[in-house]
């Protein structure tokens, strides 16, 4: 029985490691070339091909559309794949250009060189294989001041996340950007909507209220945050329970306030609770606020 068990994961981990190399586009199948900005009158230009690609999902393109008029901002470029005769075909970002083509907004897209229709298809596998389930993806694409926000997090010398923060699903980091969207809506809303997409709409409204000041608290926390995970991930549950413990030390300050935060022994409190324990059920965050204002009592 054990040998047969040991013979199954084995062809699993052998099965898995071929669908990777499947995946796996070399430089003979793509070359990655300059990020562009396509014009509106120039977004037409831009096929979809229908033996790879799937349908419009009109819920996902009229909210990003509307989240375009609202602030115009892009962070995630479209992937585009230019053939050898010079024609423009999306492979990653068929629904972002919908919305951009709805909203009369300019793209950035990425474009990528392909030898042949095949090259062009690996492509767009390995761009897309884990894009349905990804809600990374959405929070990093969906426009507006709120990715910003999460990109300052995990690029600027001002944040102590810096590097921690994945913004691509392939990428592996102390936690994915969807988990840091959710915490700063916590933050700065005192409540988390159940979709990304929710979650990045109100997200974006409570940055542009009070940009300073969604900046100033998105920076303090991530002090906090990495101190007492500064040896673990960052669980999905416990920054949001930290957060609205700050919400309710930090409500009304201002900039240039002096905000609370927990001292040395404090953090040490918080890195032995067993954050784990919890699961990432919201229905036990009471009870985690419980633990983090034991640890970090209010004066």
């Amino acid at each position: 029985m054990a040998t047969t068990k040991r013979r199954k994961k084995q062809l699993a981990r052998k099965q898995k490691r071929k669908g990777r190399a499947l995946l796996t586009v070399t430089k003979t199948d793509a070359r990655i070339g300059a990020t562009i900005t396509i014009p509106v009158s120039k977004l037409d230009t831009l096929g979809i091909d229908e033996r790879y690609q799937g349908c419009e999902v009109r819920y996902w393109v009229s909210g990003l559309a509307q989240a375009l008029l609202d602030s115009g901002q892009q962070i995630v470029p479209i992937a585009v794949a230019v053939r050898p005769d010079g024609s423009r075909w999306i492979v990653d970002g068929q629904q972002r250009w919908r919305a951009h083509r709805q909203a009369g907004v300019p793209i950035l897209a990425t474009l990528y060189y392909v030898g042949s229709f095949e090259a062009e298809r690996k492509l767009f596998l390995t761009l897309n294989h884990r894009r349905a389930k990804s809600a990374t993806t959405i929070v990093m694409a969906w426009p507006g001041e709120g990715a910003v926000l999460i990109n300052h997090l995990n690029t600027s010398d001002q944040s102590a996340l810096r590097g921690d923060i994945s913004t691509r699903p392939e990428i592996r980091a102390k936690c994915p950007a969807s988990t840091a969207a959710r915490w700063m809506v916590t933050l700065l809303t005192g409540s988390t909507p159940s979709t990304s997409q929710d979650v990045m709409s109100l997200l974006n409204e409570a940055v542009e209220s009070d940009k300073a000041g969604a900046y100033k608290r998105a920076e303090m926390i991530a002090v906090i945050l990495a101190k007492v995970f500064h040896e673990s991930n960052i669980p999905s549950l416990a920054p949001r329970s930290i957060a609205l413990v700050c919400r309710q030390r930090w409500d009304g300050l201002l900039v240039t306030d002096a905000f609370p935060m927990p001292n040395g022994r404090q953090i040490v409190k918080l890195q032995r609770v067993n954050w784990t324990e919890y699961g990432n059920a919201s229905s036990k965050s009471p009870i985690l606020v419980l633990e983090i204002e034991r640890a970090w009592p209010a004066k």
